[in-house]
């Protein structure tokens, strides 16, 4: 084992979307940055998962009140509402800079069939162009499926499955350095503020001292390793060494839970299919009742368990009814772009989505998006030196659950880390 020392402007922990943002904003900005990543940086992490993010712009039609009252309804009255505005705002130049990066998104132009107030998603049925939209141009955009307390935000799907290796890219060319499978385990700290980490190398067991002016923590959420696959990798480490180190931690005491089909470890969520633009997904009680729309601002992962602990399960979600044959073609390039392949997982399963009525239970996560490292809108923790961002950083955004915002909206709750170029100056100005 061998002991190495490494010296930098700002030490990003985590590789995922978050952390890239973090690195590219930082070098961009000045800084000399190291970027280290427990596994291997751009495919590992729950980042790797993403299928889409929210894209909010007036000149398109969004109306910042009905998205705003959509945040503070299901977040229960309690997230918070300047860093609801933050990702609110901030998600149009989030979602410019991946397509600078060389991100693809579904376009428009490729839209296929009808839109209409019936489809689940009130939006296009349809589009299969995939390339890097114009800034004026507006993507492909859907909306949830609509219910009486979804009603206004709107999602881009990424073109892509490897859109990590892509920020990889960005990263390096940037100049920034990445450590891949460097598992930082310890923040350092001097005279009160944070100094840099200290962890190994998984594979060669080198120990490493990395001091550091500023040190983000982007290390993912907190989960106990569930089933819906992808997040098996966030272990809460980051939040861990924060508090260590004396950071507030902030919204611990609420979870998230996901909806997983009970014969295989996988997640069906208001699609496939539905992102495909066939149909709304049928859900079920013991009963045969449809349940989802019954409150009137919880968000669907809270209605499995009510539904439950009411005597009416278990819940099961009803074939779609359609002759796969006919979208053939539709049902690959879902697979090929989706955070993972659901309907190829499913049929390895035995289970015929198109056909078959399955199971499904609700898996909780942890503390997936709720909670973290306490930071105000600068992404500043309460130790000096010390920032996090993506879904370590506590924001309270949320509220006390997920808010179904686009799982790529980790991405904007780092945006302002470097937003300015003086964000880092007290830790990293040079000379």
């Amino acid at each position: 084992m061998v002991e190495k020392r490494l010296s930098t402007d700002v030490l990003v922990i985590g590789g995922g979307l978050a952390g890239c943002f973090a690195a590219v904003k930082a070098a961009e900005a000045g800084a000399k940055v190291i970027l280290s990543d427990k596994n291997y940086c751009g495919k590992s992490g729950n980042s790797h998962f993403a299928r889409d993010m929210m894209l909010f712009r007036e000149e398109w039609g969004d109306n910042f009140k009905n998205w705003l009252d959509q945040f503070i309804s299901i977040g229960e009255y309690v997230n918070n509402r300047d860093w609801d505005e933050v990702i609110i705002k901030e998600s149009y130049p989030r979602y410019r800079d991946l397509v600078s990066w060389g991100i693809p998104f579904y376009r428009k132009r490729g839209m296929k069939g009808t839109p209409g107030s019936d489809h689940p998603y009130g939006n296009a049925v349809l589009s299969d162009d995939v390339g890097f939209p114009e800034p004026e141009e507006e993507p492909f955009r859907y909306h949830h499926q609509r219910t009486k307390y979804r009603k206004s935000t709107a999602i881009i799907k990424f073109g892509i499955r490897h859109k990590m290796m892509v920020c990889r890219k960005k990263v390096l060319s940037t100049g920034a350095t990445i450590l891949d499978r460097v598992m930082i385990t310890d923040l350092l700290t001097h005279n009160g503020k944070v100094s840099g980490a200290a962890g190994f190398n998984t594979v060669t067991g080198d120990f490493y001292i990395i001091e550091a002016k500023a040190v983000v923590i982007a290390t993912g959420s907190l989960t106990f390793r569930p089933s819906y696959y992808g997040i098996q990798f966030n272990a809460g480490e980051g939040m861990t060494m924060a508090y260590r180190a004396g950071a507030e931690l902030t919204g611990m005491e609420f979870g998230s839970g996901m909806w997983v089909t009970k014969e295989c470890d996988s997640v069906c969520i208001n699609g496939p299919v539905a992102e495909l633009g066939m149909t709304h997904d049928s859900v079920t009680n013991g009963l045969g009742e449809e349940f989802l729309d019954a409150g009137a601002h919880l968000p669907t992962n809270i209605h499995w368990p009510l539904e439950v602990h009411k005597g009416n399960g278990p819940i099961y979600h009803e074939p779609y009814g359609y002759d796969r044959n006919e979208h053939k073609e539709a049902i690959e390039k879902y697979n090929e772009t989706a955070e993972g392949p659901w309907i190829t997982m499913l049929d390895r399963a035995g289970i015929d989505i198109f056909n078959d009525r399955f199971e499904q239970y609700m898996c909780f996560l942890g503390n997936i998006f709720p909670g973290g490292v306490k930071i105000n809108t600068n992404c500043e923790t309460s130790m000096p030196g010390l920032y996090a961002a993506g879904d370590s950083s506590g924001t309270n955004f949320t509220g006390p659950t997920y808010a179904t915002l686009g799982s790529g909206m980790c991405s904007a709750k780092c945006s302002r880390l470097c937003k300015r170029r003086d964000t880092f100056s007290t830790h990293t100005r040079r000379g």
